[in-house]
């Protein structure tokens, strides 16, 4: 099984800023959102939101949870409707084995600015 590191480079030194072990599979590709968020995923399913400058991983989602859904398909996507962020990521491949493609795509919602100053002054 391969595995490898999820991380992010200082442009300004060209240094490693941080670094993720994923000792599941090798890293998706991933995408940085407001609020300085990174999401990336692996090919069991996991799917992973990190703070941009520190790499610390703040929530895990497994796609184990949804039947028929296997790992990650694809990059995450990310829009925005009447002021709320959204995070969108395809999980594919029927965990008995089969390499259809497809079986899900989960949209997950990212808190307001508002709910979260009011969620970490609780």
């Amino acid at each position: 099984m391969s595995y490898g590191f999820y991380g992010a480079i200082n442009t300004s030194t060209g240094k490693v800023a941080w670094k993720i072990p994923t000792l599941t599979t090798a890293p998706d590709s991933g995408m940085a959102a407001a609020g300085d968020l990174v999401f990336f995923g692996d090919s069991v399913g996991l799917f992973y939101a990190a703070s941009a400058a520190t790499g610390e991983i703040l929530w895990v989602f497994d796609a184990a949870t949804i039947p028929n859904t296997g790992g990650a398909t694809a990059s995450p996507a990310i829009y925005e409707i009447n002021g709320v962020e959204y995070v969108v990521y395809g999980f594919g491949g029927n965990p008995q084995g089969s390499f259809t493609l497809g079986d899900a795509v989960i949209a997950f919602a990212l808190p307001s600015a508002t709910a979260a100053a009011a969620a970490k002054a609780k």
